[in-house]
């Protein structure tokens, strides 16, 4: 037996297989082909003046003057600057034509210049009490046949000869200032002096008419008074059988802009009444002490304290000052509050809730009340430590009023904030 062939089978077994070589797929990109420089598509007209590849000319589209700026251009352009370019030219349909005479404006290309502002004067300043009577002198003297002043007053038949239009031209010739026309009619911002335009000037014209004959000033001093100041109202109201307003209900009336109808509307209760004492020298003083709230059942709300020697002048002086008092606060959908909220006075401290639709009011009798003047129906309450019905009432007005929008919040982080109860329930809540 041979040894050699034992050994050559040996060998064989390390012997390394050759590879077969192995086809790769197609790819589906298509190879590049040899960079080549893009010269771009040919002229559209060439600065000779007799027409590139397609015909076209230069004096087709451009004036004498452009002409001469092109070919100034390109003589100092060198040739062949942009043979090598490395920008694609296009060729499309959709390439823009820069064969354009500049005659209109292009919102792309065209970058909007502002005009120079005409309405700003550094230098416009008041007249002078002098310059202002020479100015009205002048206009006088410029429409008196309008206005029927010196010779022509003579001629006037009556007074109806003069319009309204003559008055707003005389009007307008007046300047209170001195300097440009524009800086003092038409100011560029809210800050700047504002003159009235003539149209708003009030004139001997148009006062008379309107009101059966009274001016227009005095028609909205009329209006303000029906508001406000009531003698007149007192008056009236003692002629037509109604009792007459007494001087505190005319000063709150004058305060607060109500009319006696609307203070007849509002909603208010004297909730705390006790009896203090102060210390003299003579002994001990006692008067009468009444908290009461004020509101208007739509989100106002105010309280107001009073004290006086006898019981109903502390009564009507505490339920005036609440009425005087009243502040809107935040309702959510109009029934309850934003959220959580708390509040202490003293050494109270309680905790108001914010509840679903139907829940009710489930609170102390004072927060009750509270939220009864204030237009809340669904609340509820947790007082802790000290139960002071003073410093109770005070600490649920002080929580009701420092409520914060959502939306004022979401404004100040630039943030969009969305009710998802009403986008999801299709604002059935």
């Amino acid at each position: 037996m041979s040894l050699g062939r034992p050994s050559q089978c040996v060998f064989c077994l390390f012997k390394r297989s050759a590879r077969v070589p192995s086809r790769r797929a197609l790819h589906s990109t298509a190879a590049l082909g040899a960079s080549k420089p893009n010269r771009g598509p040919k002229s559209k007209g060439d600065g000779n003046g007799d027409g590139g590849s397609n015909g076209v000319k230069w004096e087709d589209y451009y004036s004498p003057e452009q002409v001469a700026a092109i070919r100034a251009a390109e003589k100092v352009i060198p040739k062949g600057k942009f043979d090598n370019g490395v920008g694609p030219w296009r060729s499309d349909p959709w390439a823009p034509d820069y064969l354009d005479n500049y005659t209109e404006i292009d919102p792309v290309i065209d970058k909007p210049r502002r005009a120079p502002l005409e309405n700003i004067d550094d230098d416009m300043r008041p007249r002078t009490r002098d310059e202002l009577q020479d100015a009205i002198m002048e206009a006088a003297e410029k429409h008196k046949k309008e206005l029927k002043l010196g010779e022509y007053a003579e001629s006037a038949d009556g007074e109806d000869d003069v319009t309204e239009e003559a008055i707003t031209r005389f009007i307008q010739d007046v300047r209170l200032t001195v300097g440009k026309e524009e800086a003092e009619f038409s100011n560029l911002t809210a800050m700047a002096p504002s003159v009235p335009s003539p149209s708003e000037a009030a004139s001997p014209r148009s006062a008379g008419k309107g009101s059966g004959g009274r001016g227009k000033a005095e028609a909205q001093q009329e209006e303000l008074d029906d508001g406000g100041a009531a003698g007149a109202r007192g008056r009236r109201g003692a002629d037509s059988g109604q009792e007459e307003a007494s001087p505190a209900l005319l000063r709150l009336m004058q305060m607060t802009g109500y009319s006696r109808e609307q203070l007849a509307k509002l909603r208010v209760k004297s909730i705390i009444t006790h009896r203090v004492a102060n210390q003299t020298r003579l002994g001990k003083v006692h008067r009468p002490y009444i908290l009461s709230i004020a509101g208007n059942g739509n989100g106002m709300i105010g309280i107001g304290e009073g004290k006086a020697e006898e019981m109903p002048e502390a009564k009507l002086q505490s339920q005036y000052r609440a009425i005087r008092n009243m502040q809107p606060i935040l309702r959510y959908e109009n029934r309850t509050i934003f959220g959580d909220l708390k509040g202490k006075v003293g050494a109270t401290e309680l905790e108001l809730y914010a509840r679903p639709p139907g829940f009710g009011l489930r609170c102390q009798q004072y927060i009750w009340e509270i939220c009864r003047c204030a237009g809340i129906h669904d609340l509820a309450a947790r007082v802790t430590r000290a139960r002071n019905p003073m410093n109770t009432v005070k600490a649920t007005v002080q929580a009701l009023l420092s409520q914060k929008d959502p939306e004022d919040i979401a404004r100040a982080r630039g943030k969009k904030m969305v009710d998802v109860r009403r986008v999801y329930y299709a604002g059935q809540v």
